[in-house]
């Protein structure tokens, strides 16, 4: 039967056209006004912030070492969409902290390490499950 009705098509004994598919445009997002953005600073040389594993699952190890001036140090995890998640003060000017990403949806986050005045650092992580 297959065969028969693309020989009646090559002899042009009956019009066949495909069909198209066009995507459905009534699930299109509302456009974006005044986005928010997140300076990712990258520094030549030794890291401040250093995130493992990456990707992560269940936690990240998070790393870091600031100068002996810098002021209290937070970590900022941002989404990559820039909504705040969450903001962990750190002890001390050198040291490591475990943080739980049970309650993060898979993604990419940015880690930011700062201070009273200034942001150190900021890397990208990815979440999976």
């Amino acid at each position: 039967m297959k065969n028969s009705i693309l020989m009646l098509i090559a002899a042009g004994e009956i019009a066949y056209s495909e069909p198209v598919l066009l995507p459905d445009t009534s699930l299109k997002m509302k456009e974006v006004k005044n986005p928010p953005v997140i300076h990712v600073e990258q520094h030549p040389g030794a890291s401040m912030l250093k995130l493992k594993p990456n990707p992560a699952n269940d936690f990240v190890i998070v790393e870091w070492k600031l100068p002996e001036t810098s002021g209290k140090p937070w970590l900022y995890i941002h989404s990559v969409k820039g909504v705040l998640v969450n903001k962990i003060k750190l002890n001390g000017s050198e040291n490591e902290k475990v943080i739980q990403t049970a309650g993060m949806k898979p993604g990419i986050y940015i880690f930011s390490i700062k201070d009273d005045h200034d942001t150190f650092e900021s890397k990208k992580i990815t979440i999976i499950r």
